[in-house]
């Protein structure tokens, strides 16, 4: 294992990402390869940004006829509940259903994007052949951290509800705020446990995942022994990712703000996305590139542009250790 070295650095990847999107992208432009490109960048992010509607405000009713409201609603509810459970309960499983596709096609387009930028070819069949074993694997991990994610939140968000309920109903008013500030401050902490490991997963574990062509445990295993020696590097580096997420997003608003037609795209479903995710690819390209930098400065067997690279372009599928997470 390659120790941390005082030449890492979150700035000195900065200016190579720069140039590896320019040689990427424009040296020489390539429409066709912007198309592929922006596909498996689009597939990386699929549902990851959607889009939230508004909606009007609901307002509880006033007066007396709220009473009677209530009951009216109670009477109907009880008189079409036959179709009305079914109905729903089909609704909640067509959902999860699209979230579990989304994500495995998510899954998919992480180590496709990973292939494009690292080897600087406009691939789709190949990557989505080659890394199908760890993009499968790394599906299950998603799903796994997902659950343990949802049993850790609910829980607080049952907390909150309650500290609400007992302030609205003046009955435990201090114990009440105070419990409702605890639970805020442990769903903010698990919000940011749970996307840090994601955030790690998607930059570090999957170039390790190609690289070794293993499943995630595996990797994360290894990136942990990094992490382990140089967790002040880490933190600075969540940091740095922080100012380039408001950069891009800066940037992306001022010109989806600037290009009003392009707006209107946004709201076609996977047809604007796509269409963004292949106007905005230098920015993404960018932010792959510098992970994938970043990485590389703990030693050549994690340089995905140099010593790696043919480790990473060789056609092959399957673990090198075991099946599953």
């Amino acid at each position: 294992m390659e120790s941390a070295t005082p030449s890492i650095s979150v700035l000195e990847p900065v200016s190579p990402a720069i140039e590896k999107t320019k040689s990427i992208l424009f040296q020489p432009f390539d429409l066709k390869k912007w198309g592929v490109f922006g596909f498996c960048a689009w597939l990386a992010m699929l549902g990851e940004r959607g889009g939230g509607g508004g909606g009007g405000r609901f307002q509880m009713p006033r007066g007396g006829s709220a009473g009677a409201e209530a009951a009216q609603a109670r009477a109907w509810l009880a008189a079409n509940l036959y179709w009305l459970a079914p109905t729903v309960l089909l609704l909640v499983l067509f959902i999860v259903a699209i979230c579990l596709v989304l994500l495995w096609l998510r899954s998919r387009g992480k180590f496709m994007f990973l292939h494009c930028v690292a080897t600087n070819r406009a691939e789709v069949a190949v990557p989505w052949q080659t890394f199908a074993a760890q993009a499968n694997s790394l599906f299950l991990f998603k799903l796994a951290l997902g659950a343990v994610s949802m049993l850790c939140i609910l829980p607080l968000i049952g907390l909150l509800a309650f500290s609400i309920w007992l302030v609205a109903g003046a009955e435990i008013v201090i114990g009440g705020v105070i419990l409702i500030a605890l639970a805020v401050l442990l769903m903010i902490f698990a919000c940011v446990v749970f996307g840090v490991i994601t955030k790690f997963t998607h930059d570090f574990v999957v170039p390790i995942m190609a690289l070794r062509r293993c499943r995630t445990m595996v990797a994360w295993r290894e990136f942990a022994e990094i992490l382990k020696a140089d967790k002040g590097r880490f933190v600075l580096y969540l940091l740095f990712q922080l100012l380039i997420a408001l950069v891009i997003g800066s940037i992306t608003s001022i010109l989806t703000i600037m290009t009003c037609c392009f707006c209107f795209t946004l709201c076609i479903p996977f047809v604007g996305t796509y269409i963004a995710a292949v106007i905005f690819l230098p920015l993404s390209t960018f932010a792959r590139a510098y992970s994938l930098l970043y990485l590389a400065q703990y030693g050549p067997a994690y340089d995905v542009f140099g010593a790696a690279a043919p480790v990473l372009a060789q056609e092959a599928g399957g673990f090198v250790e075991g099946n599953g997470i």
